[in-house]
């Protein structure tokens, strides 16, 4: 289940099944008719693309909580990004130190977060 995306981006309370098969979600231009997807709170820490000609990417993420899937059908490309943090709920009007998921560092302190990419070519 991902968050369906509320008008203006925003990240709704209503949410949306994927039709996965096993642990493979497969990809159609429908799936992204209405924005990204949004993995809040990822079990996984790695996502891997596999072309039909069988090249393949695999992102694997560390200390990123949550990361989206998304295109613009027809244009040829999918991106997959590592998040720390994600867009507004729709209904939250707080400060943004309240948002949820927001990381707040004290002042000098410091995060750090790594994200490895391997591509296989096609056989």
């Amino acid at each position: 289940m991902v968050p369906k995306i509320a008008p203006g981006g925003l990240i709704a309370r209503e949410t949306r099944r994927l039709p996965m098969e096993g642990e493979v979600l497969p990809l159609a231009a429908a799936l992204f008719s209405n924005d990204a997807l949004c993995f809040l709170d990822a079990k996984s820490r790695s996502v891997r693309f596999e072309a039909p000609d069988g090249a393949a990417i695999e992102v694997e993420s560390e200390d990123f909580p949550h990361f989206g899937i998304w295109c613009r059908p027809g244009n040829g490309y999918l991106c997959i990004e590592q998040w720390t943090g994600f867009g507004d709920p729709e209904d939250f009007t707080g400060d943004l130190s309240a948002k949820p998921s927001m990381r707040v560092l004290p002042p000098g302190a410091s995060a750090r977060h790594g994200a490895h990419y391997r591509y296989k070519a096609a056989p």
